[in-house]
């Protein structure tokens, strides 16, 4: 549903945009920008858990790990400033899933099965500066600055025959570094692929990567 209304709103906005280019012969310089994408992300922490048993005849079993590979939305917006440097700020969601199913006999004989997706999801507040360097309908550039994370935290448990699920709220801060590439399609829409890097700061550990198309309409 979330992925139908993403389209929905993308195909809306550059039919709106190109129907505006059609009606201008010549585009005036923007001074805003609004883009949005879809794509892959990968995250380090969720594979940095340790499952392992407390001692081999143990009867408590942990699921905290998630798949390495997620997806990611973005949406953001912005200021062209000058000198092919824009000042932007947008917020990202990456999500990561891992399913669990266990059917197992525990030392005490006792039967457990346990079936359920375990999430991890990151909602990223971020803000920082690109440098542009544009070669005619080709636009290369560069960029870094700060962010917000709160993540939501699925975990599975197996102890002594019960099956336990929590979830766990989580909080920090770090900076990211970013390169991307865009082709001018309009005047006023590009289309481009970035790539995102994700640092935790309090930490100094990586937290993410993201690889994802997108669009980008100036106004």
């Amino acid at each position: 549903m979330l992925m139908k209304i993403f389209l929905f709103t993308v195909i809306i906005l550059v039919g709106t945009v190109i129907k505006c280019n059609a009606q201008i012969k010549e585009a005036k310089p923007s001074k805003f920008f609004f883009s949005t994408g879809f794509g892959l992300g990968g995250n380090f922490f969720v594979r940095d858990y340790d499952e392992a048993l407390p001692f081999p005849s143990s009867e408590y079993k942990s699921f905290f790990k998630k798949n390495f590979i997620g997806t990611v939305q973005e949406v953001s917006a912005g200021i062209h400033l000058k000198k092919g440097i824009d000042l932007n700020f947008g917020y990202s969601r990456q999500r990561f899933t891992r399913k669990v199913i266990v059917e197992d006999n525990l030392p005490s004989n006792v039967s457990v099965l346990m079936d359920l997706k375990i999430h991890h999801v990151d909602n990223i507040w971020f803000g920082g500066l690109t440098k542009n360097y544009s070669r005619r309908k080709n636009i290369y550039s560069w960029g870094s600055g700060i962010f917000w994370l709160r993540a939501q935290q699925q975990e599975g448990e197996i102890y002594t025959g019960y099956v336990i699920f929590r979830e766990r709220k989580l909080e920090d801060g770090g900076a990211y570094v970013q390169l991307a590439y865009e082709y001018r399609y309009q005047p006023k829409v590009h289309i481009g692929l970035k790539g995102q890097f994700f640092w935790i700061l309090s930490g100094s550990y990586p937290e993410s990567v993201a690889l994802a198309p997108y669009i980008k309409l100036d106004f």
